[in-house]
Formats: C-alpha cells, sequence, structure tokens
C-alpha cells in the first residue's frame, strides 16, 4: 500500500515538472521573440535618424543628433513607444 502512494507522488512530481517544463519553453519563446522585436525597432529607429527623418523623445523632438548617442537615443524611445 505504501509503495503505492509513493508510486503516485513520483507521478505527481513527474507532472508538475512537465507542466513546470512546458510553461518555462512558452516564456523563453515569448521573451526571445519580443528581444527580436525591440533589436528591429532599435534598428528601424537608427535609420530614421541616420537618414534625418525628426524623432520623439519625451516632448523633445530630435533631428540630426551627434553619432555618439543614437543608439542611447532610440534604446530610449524605443522604450517609451
Amino acid at each position: 500500500m505504501e509503495l503505492i502512494e509513493i508510486e503516485r507522488k513520483i507521478d505527481d512530481v513527474l507532472t508538475a515538472l512537465e507542466k513546470g517544463r512546458e510553461m518555462l519553453r512558452t516564456a523563453v519563446s515569448d521573451w526571445a521573440l519580443a528581444d527580436v522585436e525591440y533589436d528591429k525597432q532599435i534598428a528601424l529607429t537608427l535609420m530614421k535618424m541616420k537618414n534625418g527623418m525628426e524623432v520623439e523623445l519625451g516632448d523633445q523632438k530630435i533631428t540630426n543628433p551627434p553619432a555618439s548617442i543614437m543608439e542611447k537615443l532610440a534604446k530610449g524611445i524605443c522604450w517609451e513607444s
């Protein structure tokens, strides 16, 4: 009788581990997709700035920023949107 109870507990733990693994797989996949989208938006924003398009960060309109701060500005712009 005790062996059957132990087997059930082992099965319960295995089931919980499988559910946890699936949840982790989904979370990692979602994170990876979001990371790729973020990188894409930064690249597009950098291209806009490099081509002279006016962008906005906070209440400030920015045109032709120095190259040394373009990436930081792009990250701020993407974070805001």
